[in-house]
């Protein structure tokens, strides 16, 4: 929607006559030059896409999707540089399909959890036609992807609180990472966790932690990554061995746990650093048994309702 304003300063004065002295009044209107009026047009002002909770993921059908303009990589997307329809493997795009609105309104289209490839707004028929869209809520994404022990929802609150101990919340921003990005993640989590659902969460709770709290900000931190790449922070980060790791055929626990978080919003602590297991000191929290010890708690975070991070949610189609 565009709205614009416009004022008129020079205003034209009819004065007020009798029936008598209507028939003398010259009905010919007065000439108005358009050079007079001053005319100001504020700037254009988009409606943005208003994405509720959370959950940055939303439900699609096969037929709503646009194939001539289907690509492999955001980049194309941008370059228009579609791929030809008739290599699509269409057998992939039929069920469990969702999309995810990105930076630059590139949408990542996926069957469950595997991405299948990107297109723009006007790929997307719900957007094409302004239709008002309805996040998967975490309920779905949660009962698809984890076991019943940990949908356990009520347990986490959309408190804004910073909190020491084990902190379980909800409403947490989202980060929509690439499958390199999920692979180069997993292998950090997996590595730094004792392997359960509960540590992985901690721990990767802890990174998406560093990537709002203000201290950690000066660092102009781009991605997720780029916490646990940061020389002399994750001792376990190998660049090769964390580009080759494949997270669909790793641990399915620390999988779900990073899942939880980035896409659901779900974290159990507010804490910036851990320890081993091993490490003392009362100030260190274990959340898992036989886990990490967790402290240093974050100065703040990006919890609040309806939060959306790495997300441009103005749709402008062109």
């Amino acid at each position: 929607m565009i709205k614009k304003t416009m004022s008129i300063e020079n205003k034209i004065n009819i004065p007020k006559v009798s029936s008598e002295q209507i028939s003398s009044i010259n009905t010919q209107a007065p000439e108005i030059n358009i050079n007079n009026l001053n005319v100001e047009e504020t700037e254009i002002e988009t409606v943005p896409l208003t994405l509720s909770g959370a959950i940055t993921s939303f439900p699609l059908k096969n037929n709503e999707i646009d194939f001539s303009r289907i690509a492999y990589a955001p980049e194309a997307v941008q370059n228009k540089n579609f791929i030809n329809e008739d290599s699509i493997q269409k057998e992939n795009w039929n069920e469990n399909l969702s999309f995810q609105i990105g930076n630059n309104n590139i949408i990542s289209i996926y069957n469950g959890n595997t991405l299948l490839g990107f297109t723009d707004s006007l790929g997307i028929e719900p957007l094409v036609n302004h239709t008002v869209l309805t996040p998967i809520n975490t309920n779905q994404i949660i009962s698809g992807n984890y076991s019943a022990q940990e949908t356990d929802l009520e347990s986490f609150k959309n408190d804004l609180n910073i909190q020491p101990g084990e902190h379980r919340t909800s409403g947490n921003t989202t980060y929509n990472i690439t499958p390199s990005e999920l692979n180069q993640l997993t292998y950090v989590v997996e590595a730094e966790s004792n392997g359960t659902f509960e540590d992985a969460l901690a721990t990767i709770s802890v990174i998406a932690n560093r990537m709002e709290d203000p201290r950690f900000k000066k660092n102009n931190y781009q991605s997720l990554v780029d916490i646990v790449s940061q020389e002399g922070q994750f001792a376990v980060w190998n660049e090769t061995r964390a580009s080759n790791y494949n997270a669909e055929t790793g641990n399915p626990e620390v999988l779900k746990a990073i899942q939880a978080c980035l896409y659901g919003g779900l974290r159990n602590n507010d804490y910036v650093e851990f320890k081993a297991r091993t490490a003392t000191g009362n100030d260190k929290v274990q959340i898992s048994p036989n886990g990490n010890k967790y402290h240093n708690l974050a100065v703040s975070l990006d919890r609040k309702a309806n939060t959306i991070s790495n997300i441009d949610a103005n749709i402008n189609p062109q």
